[in-house]
């Protein structure tokens, strides 16, 4: 797998630039049906369009007074004035490209470590159908940004490791970490540690190299622990004091803990409150890693598991980076309890590299076990794309676009955010104000059926698009 030291990376037959155009023309197209399916940005898109916005007309200090980590908007403003197109435009089109280069890294990855061009196809079959990757197409998220720069640090280091005499090779792979950093700042987890991959991948006795790599990663931490103090606002930062401050730590354990206690165990196993939360937090956990490839892969995986986990124990370098994958995880999971999905789209991109092994596995016995495979895998591509439907939230748009143009200056409020944003181009951070407690002249109200008459509004219009939800839009009575 990774850090093979027998391929030669100079053998690359023309069938694998024709597979590498036919992966990246679907891919494209994947991310275009996706993202026509969404009428509207989605909530975290609209905030980096809107500070993409105020870069363009106030600069940067007012774009990270908006957003702290704010280089996928300036990146997007930037395109948006050298292409000519509006910069919500921009900033899917960054998306398409970051998931494109997504799924074209993934394939040199394992092309380069294996010479095989079957393993080629089957990676760019698992990576297009892979559901942690398709589900968030159609979303403007710094996430891909991230993904894709890694997965061409890991490119050009395997190459680096290989070829032992391009220096240069090194410093793009260690630059690129940096540019995931740009994108989330937890990523600079891989600048600190990932030349161990490399120390404990090694096949020689380079004591040069080995000094050029603690020396780029002492660099590394230095930058880190930099990041840390020098910059507290930001989230990383955030996140680390939280996690590694025990007192904090210790008072939300007991805190949760009196909650089981009182509410869900009998007075007479009260007293195992603590050790009832603190497995039930590291079984959660555990759960989410196992199926952070969505439960259609992790079902393949399981079909072979002693062969998949044969394979991904080959390979130090990828034990090392999953185990640096998992400290972010971790961090989030611990501060809040919380952990979004797409927070594991690396970790199942990393999961995916000893499955693709365990595929072309299946596909070489003898066996009808591959048709069950080929269908696992044929479902999880349909179930992610063709059988999405198109997003119907046109009720947004013109609800914002109603009151815009019959009472225009009004001020407008809303318990949808992206109605806030659509109707006024100001992207509300804040928790949206209930009908009730607003003080706006008009307000849009997101919901499947209208309340009950209110005292002080009175309905003027309603938006209905046949969808599952519509818009009735309340002026406040004089």
């Amino acid at each position: 797998m990774f850090l093979s030291p027998t391929i030669d990376p100079n053998y690359c037959p023309r069938n694998i630039y024709t597979l590498r155009s036919y992966a990246a023309f679907i891919s494209i197209a994947i991310s275009f049906w996706l993202i026509f399916n969404n009428i509207t940005l989605n909530r975290d898109g609209m905030l980096y369009d809107e500070t993409a916005n105020i870069f363009l007309q106030h600069g940067l200090e007012a774009a990270r007074a908006n957003y702290n980590w704010p280089f996928l908007s300036v990146l997007a403003a930037v395109i948006s004035q050298v292409f000519y197109i509006d910069t919500s435009t921009a900033l899917q089109v960054i998306t398409t490209a970051s998931f494109l280069l997504i799924t074209d890294f993934f394939i040199r990855i394992n092309f380069l470590t294996t010479n095989n061009i079957k393993i080629a196809t089957i990676s760019a079959l698992l990576i297009l159908s892979l559901p942690a990757i398709n589900g968030y197409r159609g979303m403007v998220i710094r996430d891909p940004g991230a993904w894709a720069s890694m997965l061409a640090a890991i490119y050009y280091a395997c190459l680096y490791w290989q070829q032992k005499t391009r220096p240069t090779l090194l410093l793009s792979s260690l630059l690129l970490i940096f540019v995931a950093c740009f994108f989330r700042a937890e990523f600079i987890i891989f600048s600190l540690a990932f030349p161990a991959a490399f120390l404990f991948s090694r096949r020689d006795n380079s004591s040069r190299k080995s000094a050029i790599i603690a020396a780029v990663g002492a660099l590394l931490l230095a930058i880190l622990l930099l990041l840390i103090f020098r910059f507290p606002e930001y989230k990383i930062a955030k996140q680390l004091s939280t996690t590694f401050n025990l007192s904090h730590l210790l008072a939300d354990i007991h805190r949760n803990s009196d909650i089981i206690a009182n509410k869900i165990l009998n007075e007479f196993s009260a007293e195992y409150a603590t050790s009832f939360y603190l497995f039930g937090l590291l079984g959660s956990f555990i759960t989410i890693v196992v199926f952070a490839l969505q439960p259609a892969f992790t079902l393949i995986a399981a079909i072979r598991f002693k062969l998949y986990l044969k394979t991904f124990l080959q390979s130090k370098a990828l034990l090392v980076l999953t185990g640096l994958m998992l400290i972010p995880l971790f961090m989030q999971f611990v501060s809040t309890q919380i952990l979004v999905a797409r927070y594991t789209g690396f970790l199942a991109i990393l999961l995916l590299f000893p499955l693709v092994h365990v595929v072309d596995h299946i596909y070489s016995e003898r066996s009808k076990l591959k048709y069950f495979v080929g269908v696992i895998i044929a479902i999880a591509f349909l179930d992610n794309v063709i059988s999405t439907k198109p997003n119907d939230k046109s009720y947004l748009v013109k609800s914002g676009e109603w009151v815009k143009t019959n009472h225009p200056g009004m001020s407008i409020g809303s318990n949808d955010k992206q109605t806030i944003y659509l109707a006024t181009g100001v992207y509300n951070k804040s928790r949206p104000t209930s009908l009730e407690r607003s003080k706006k002249d008009f307000y849009i109200l997101i919901a499947r059926e209208a309340p009950a008459n209110k005292k002080h509004w009175r309905l003027v219009e309603i938006i209905d698009t046949k969808a599952k939800k519509s818009a009735y839009i309340y002026q406040r009575k004089q």
